[in-house]
């Protein structure tokens, strides 16, 4: 770990030396709140880098930022933070005419990711009654779909 004013890093080591890592500190879904794990059900324990970065995700407030290779899980830890924001907006999601006042916009690096997220995303946020959207920049979307959805997958472009 490294502690700086602005941000903590903490760095993983390459998926070669991951044997290292203790298999006792690994999470397995059975230790996690119930809110949580009540959609996860596909999956035993997290990975090393999952394990690590969890707390971070669902218990502090601070930003994060997640650099790790393709297929390492930070497609979880993103869900982690929507959880997050689920679970402290929950009361207040909709405003007084039923409209989702709350948004989660999902940033994918490219176009060909969209429709996989979305339908990971969709199948994980069922569970909340939360729907998703997909938005890329060839495809109309009438605005009353955006106001009452409440997470965009979408790329920067």
């Amino acid at each position: 770990k490294i502690y700086n004013d602005l941000y903590e890093e903490i760095c993983i080591e390459p998926k070669q030396n991951i044997a290292k890592f203790n298999k006792g500190s690994l999470i397995s879904l059975s230790r996690l709140p119930k809110w949580i794990n009540k959609t996860l059900s596909n999956i035993n324990k997290f990975n090393a880098m999952q394990s690590k970065v969890y707390p971070m995700a669902i218990l502090h407030d601070d930003n994060i930022f997640v650099s790790a290779p393709t297929g390492s899980g930070k497609t979880l830890i993103a869900y982690f933070c929507i959880l997050k924001v689920i679970k402290q907006s929950s009361l207040s999601l909709y405003d007084e005419r039923k409209r989702m006042i709350l948004k989660v916009v999902y940033l994918a690096p490219m176009k060909a990711l969209i429709r996989e997220l979305n339908d990971y995303f969709k199948k994980l946020l069922t569970f909340y009654k939360l729907d998703t959207l997909k938005m890329i920049s060839d495809t109309f979307v009438p605005l009353s779909q955006v106001k009452k959805t409440f997470m965009i997958i979408t790329t920067p472009e």
